[in-house]
């Protein structure tokens, strides 16, 4: 199990999550892991905590807990117990790849169609429509991408191993 997440951890990031159901019966030769993973922050230790701006961001905007579905062996699923920790593993280029095509593509959608609208039609007006345009666009281009991959295996987190206790 060592060796597995050590060579896993070249090619993947690896996050730290606590088991809340195991399902072996939904997919066919294969255990379905239930994990709660939450997003941790230093906010708490931080001298700065009053007057940081992220730290009262973090207390409005806090996503909380989050359950992803991970795959897993049987005969690794029968040596787990619901509330242990486990490590499980996401492909290194996925974040930023998520991060590219979130952050970027919107703004320069946006600018694409602005610029188009405003040679087309030589309108201030529809130069903003077409910035409108072009971020909804953007939007629906993203929920596509983000659709499609969902059911790839490459992007699924899979099961490394069980996490230390010293974390």
């Amino acid at each position: 199990m060592i060796n597995q997440l050590e060579s896993a951890s070249d090619e993947m990031a690896i996050e730290r999550a606590r088991l809340i159901s195991i399902d072996s019966e939904s997919a066919p030769n294969k255990t379905i892991l239930w994990v709660e993973t939450s997003q941790t922050t230093s906010c708490s230790k931080c001298e700065a905590q009053s007057g940081c701006q992220h730290s009262f961001l973090g207390r409005w905007f806090d996503r909380g807990a989050q359950y992803l579905p991970v795959m897993c062996e049987p005969d690794q699923a029968d040596l787990l117990m619901v509330g242990q920790w486990v490590n499980i593993g996401f492909p290194a280029g996925l974040l930023t790849k998520a991060a590219l095509l979130t952050y970027v593509l919107p703004p320069v959608m946006m600018i694409a169609l602005a610029m188009t609208f405003e040679q087309w039609f030589d309108s201030e007006l529809l130069a903003i429509s077409g910035a409108v345009v072009g971020f909804l666009l953007a939007l629906a281009v993203i929920r596509r991408v983000s659709v499609k991959q969902l059911d790839m295996p490459a992007f699924q987190p899979c099961f490394l191993g069980l996490a230390s206790s010293s974390v």
